[in-house]
């Protein structure tokens, strides 16, 4: 079979069998009784969307792990139209045949974006809301060494007064110079001041966040992350920011089956 006579079928893999071919003929003594393969050249093709196929045979190679063994290799892309009107890829090897030589079928992977960072599970990943809050209110290095906020109270005699709010800061934006915090700390409406002075800012701006649930002081800790590479199964997110993650963290697999600061049970 050559790669232009693939049709979408062949992929129905309960109607392959695997037959082994013996000939039961005698043979003599110097005889080869083996297939010998004289070269490397070899190749697999894949279904693909043709604006996708365009342009992976415009980058003319790509880079394949084959999930079978993690092993990692370059194919040269040429883009099919067959018979049965679909599209395909071809990907041509010039190494490592013999290792997939009796497979008919494998599990591979394009990576046409090869980042480096921390791998996580799709399902650990889930949105939080936050409030946005201007950096000059948010007042840094309180008594016990984290952030804290000075928000507006109004005293029993109705005068305006001031109390003082230890807080946890999950991002800061550095286009806008926003903090996000925690909307279980604050209430839209709330008023607080800036640092040294009696100038205030309403809370109600809101934005979402994407993160995981961090475990590892016992409960589930949001952290928010940026995600550089993902597919179907895994993401991979850029490690060792300011408010993230970092490598050994514990994470919850789940994100559906927790809440924020819920007690896990590792």
């Amino acid at each position: 079979m050559t790669a232009q006579d693939v049709t979408e079928d062949l992929w129905d893999d309960t109607a392959y069998e695997k037959k082994l071919m013996m000939g039961n003929s005698l043979v003599a003594a110097g005889d080869a009784v083996y297939k010998l393969a004289t070269s490397e050249n070899w190749s697999i093709v894949i279904p693909v969307e043709p604006d996708r196929g365009a342009q992976l045979q415009e980058e003319g190679f790509v880079k394949v792990r084959f999930l079978k063994n993690q092993y990692e290799s370059w194919g040269e892309t040429k883009l099919l139209t067959n018979g049965d009107g679909n599209t395909y890829l071809q990907l041509s090897f010039t190494n490592s045949m013999v290792t997939f030589a009796t497979d008919r079928f494998l599990d591979v992977e394009l990576i046409v974006e090869d980042e480096t960072g921390l791998k996580i599970p799709k399902s650990s990943i889930v949105q939080k809301e936050f409030f946005l809050i201007p950096e000059e209110y948010v007042i840094p290095g309180g008594n016990n060494g984290g952030d804290s906020i000075m928000r507006q109270a109004v005293l029993e005699d109705g005068t305006l007064s001031s109390e003082v709010l230890e807080i946890e800061v999950y991002y800061f934006d550095d286009e806008t110079k926003e903090y996000y915090l925690d909307s279980s700390i604050l209430n839209s409406g709330d008023n607080i001041y800036k640092l040294d002075s009696q100038e205030t800012f309403t809370v109600s701006k809101r934005a979402t966040l994407t993160g995981v649930y961090n475990i590892n002081k016992g409960y589930a800790d949001f952290k928010q992350i940026t995600i550089l590479y993902e597919n179907d199964e895994y993401a991979i997110v850029e490690p060792n920011m300011k408010y993230s993650l970092s490598v050994y963290d514990y994470i919850v697999l789940n994100a559906e089956t927790v809440k924020d600061d819920q007690l896990i049970r590792q």
